[in-house]
């Protein structure tokens, strides 16, 4: 018998009305499709319930609690420390161990207890730990630095912990007791120079105030640029105000010369053509009475010295001279002499 499927017809006869198709199918998706939501929603809630019963479990069954000691933080300075070589401390201990193992080993020796070789071997040991010390105390008093003088140190030039070679220069040290002096002189003044002479040193820091020193060494040689000699003084700084490096103004105490005459600086006149002064001479007019003259003389000049220079010739002891005034007068001209005193040296007069 044949049978033909649904599957098979490709068509319909025409005129002939369509079937309804069956739903029946459709239902069955629909309850297949609900039954797999409710079984995941199912295992979704299980899984949450059982999560929440563990954890529920475990916060109602807590250890109990244990015992522990408890500090308390703080804020401080912690030490930033390196730890140092350490091996002279090292061999003096080891000596300090090896000679009581050597004392005991003599003691043993010598009541017949124990054999030479322990006491050889303990004084080889003590020997050795000698060695050491020995060794180390000389590395380190090569690292120590001594002065070959007393006296007071300056700014450091090296860091701490700084590696340092031969030559280095770690910090100045001056003895302030006594310092050098040094200064130049005029080649024509090499002459009056001699040990042990007397200077008066003036410096900047200390206005109105001098200080002696002696002369304690000369130059042999005059310098061939400048022509002067060069000479050290010696100056004696009991109260360690004075400092190296100061600018002094230094004086050489020659021995005393014979008299001199000398006027202000103030009176002489210094020009081209030499040097003079304003002359005072008297003249006695017919009526009795005596008139005073200026008359220009020309003078040799010396030394000039806190304000009043040499006359070597021109004039002679007694003589007046114009002090004040001198810029207005011609040779010959009358004056008269003021009452007002002579002008006073100034303290710090011009040098030439």
């Amino acid at each position: 018998m044949n049978i033909v499927t649904e599957s098979h017809i490709s068509g319909r006869p025409v005129g002939e009305k369509p079937r309804a198709r069956p739903v029946r199918m459709v239902r069955w998706f629909i309850i297949i499709g609900s039954l797999l939501a409710l079984l995941v929603g199912a295992l979704v809630g299980f899984n949450a319930f059982r999560s929440k019963m563990i954890a529920q479990f475990f916060a109602n069954n807590k250890p109990p609690p244990s015992t522990v000691t408890v500090a308390q933080a703080k804020s401080e300075v912690v030490p930033n420390l390196m730890t140092a070589q350490g091996d002279l401390a090292n061999y003096k201990a080891q000596a300090t161990g090896a000679a009581l193992a050597l004392d005991r080993a003599k003691q043993l020796a010598a009541r017949q207890f124990g054999p030479q070789s322990t006491v050889d071997a303990a004084q080889a040991t003590y020997d050795q730990a000698n060695a050491g010390i020995a060794k180390t105390e000389a590395i380190i008093s090569q690292k120590l630095v001594r002065a070959p003088f007393d006296g007071e140190l300056g700014v450091r030039h090296v860091e701490v912990g700084q590696y340092l070679t031969a030559g280095t220069q770690i910090v100045t040290l001056t003895d302030l007791s006594v310092l050098y002096a040094n200064f130049t002189v005029p080649e024509k003044g090499s002459a009056a120079l001699q040990v042990g002479q007397t200077v008066r040193v003036a410096v900047d820091a200390y206005p109105g105030r001098t200080f002696e020193g002696k002369i304690n060494a000369i130059e042999p040689q005059i310098a061939a640029d400048t022509r002067n000699i060069r000479v050290q003084a010696t100056l004696a700084n009991p109260d360690k105000i004075l400092k190296p490096g100061m600018f002094a103004t230094i004086t050489v105490v020659l021995p005393d010369k014979p008299p001199v005459v000398t006027v202000p600086e103030t009176a002489v006149d210094y020009t081209l053509y030499g040097d003079s002064v304003f002359l005072i001479t008297e003249k006695n007019e017919n009526d009795g009475k005596t008139s005073l003259t200026a008359v220009r003389t020309f003078v040799r000049t010396g030394n000039r010295v806190q304000g009043r220079a040499e006359i070597l010739s021109g004039l002679k002891d007694g003589d007046r001279v114009v002090a004040v005034g001198q810029l207005k007068l011609q040779s010959g001209a009358a004056v008269t002499i003021s009452t007002d005193p002579a002008p006073p040296i100034p303290a710090n007069p011009p040098r030439y």
